[in-house]
């Protein structure tokens, strides 16, 4: 049986992700055509500059993990420029492989990982950073809603509340489950539960084995002890994350300055935030439909065109979805082979 050729795990997830972009591309073949003329009905200056700021979000991200990786004194492990590709890749996954983001950040963890940094705290380190990502939106949803009362005197509309409202308290109880699911008492409870096969089963699928090699977690700090005692470490992975967010919503005013049409920067950034909470209950890979749905909606809330608000809507998705996708591609088999 070990002289029979066999196919590389690696090179079957490559193309297996390879036929998928291609399903998913004759699918939406009339709306990847509409979105190619709309760009040449855009301003080229303005495009360009909201390519730049895509291409910004992905630099963040790298810092983010450098950053991270700097409570455990891991910086000298990674380069810039890898954490810059992986994290193209781990969005190319994510959208890629509808599995709730899990694939992104699998993939992120075992990249640490093959990079000598230890199998618990690169967990950490993804904990750490999906934290810091709900919290960026629970605090940039805070002052917006601050800036649209105090400052521009907005009458609060009692809809837009209740969703601004709803979605805080997802995130906020998101960000909770994620520090326990990284915390000692989750491990120690997985540890206990390998004792049933089902559960043996899953977590040896996932290759999570490393995370309990050893009968002790002594000199490992986990989330929730780096929240307690190094919350100061956390500082600039937000400030990234918020950055994120923003360059996002300076994207879609470039794409509206393209048109000619002047919409305020803070009602972009509230409809960008309300749009993720609406996407939240969507289980399809980057929230398609849901997203696209919903930004449409409330662009037309704030006296946007609803054709502009939809050419907008697609050509946004066009560059932070669709755009990404085969440059997450490449790079995913260039790490790959990298990683070997």
């Amino acid at each position: 049986m070990k002289s029979k050729r066999t196919i590389p795990l690696g090179s079957l997830i490559f193309y297996f992700l390879v036929i998928i972009l291609i399903i998913i591309a004759f699918r939406r073949f009339s709306e990847i055509e509409r979105v190619t003329r709309l760009f040449r009905e855009a301003r080229p200056a303005m495009l360009a500059l909201a390519i730049g700021a895509q291409i910004l979000t992905y630099l963040a991200t790298a810092y983010i993990y450098y950053e991270l990786l700097d409570i455990y004194k891991q910086k000298k492990a990674v380069k810039k420029g890898e954490l810059f590709r992986a994290s193209v890749v781990s969005l190319f996954l994510t959208q890629a492989v509808p599995t709730a983001g899990v694939s992104g950040n699998t993939f992120i963890i075992y990249f640490l990982n093959n990079k000598r940094v230890p199998m618990k705290q690169s967990v950490s380190i993804i904990t750490l950073e999906l934290f810091t990502y709900y919290a960026a939106h629970i605090l940039l949803l805070f002052f917006v809603f601050l800036y649209f009362v105090f400052f521009l005197n907005w009458a609060v509309n009692g809809l837009l509340l209740a969703i601004g409202l709803v979605g805080a308290g997802l995130f906020l109880l998101i960000s909770v489950l994620i520090v326990f699911f990284g915390s000692k008492r989750f491990l120690f409870f997985l540890r206990k539960a390998r004792k049933f096969r089902s559960v043996s089963w899953i977590l040896n699928k996932i290759k999570m084995g490393p995370l309990f090699r050893g009968s002790s977690e002594a000199g490992w700090e986990s989330p929730l002890e780096i929240l307690k005692n190094k919350r100061e470490f956390l500082f600039w992975p937000l400030v990234w994350q918020i950055a994120i967010l923003l360059l996002d919503a300076v994207t879609i005013l470039f794409l509206f300055i393209g048109f000619n049409f002047h919409v305020p920067f803070s009602y972009i950034v509230l409809v960008l935030l309300l749009t993720k909470i609406i996407s939240l209950v969507s289980v399809l890979p980057g929230a398609l439909v849901f997203f696209e749905g919903s930004m449409v909606l409330f662009f037309s809330f704030f006296s946007v065109p609803l054709d502009l608000a939809v050419i907008i809507t697609l050509l946004f998705r066009a560059l932070s979805f669709w755009l990404p996708m085969p440059f997450g591609l490449y790079f995913y088999r260039r790490t790959h082979l990298e990683m070997k």
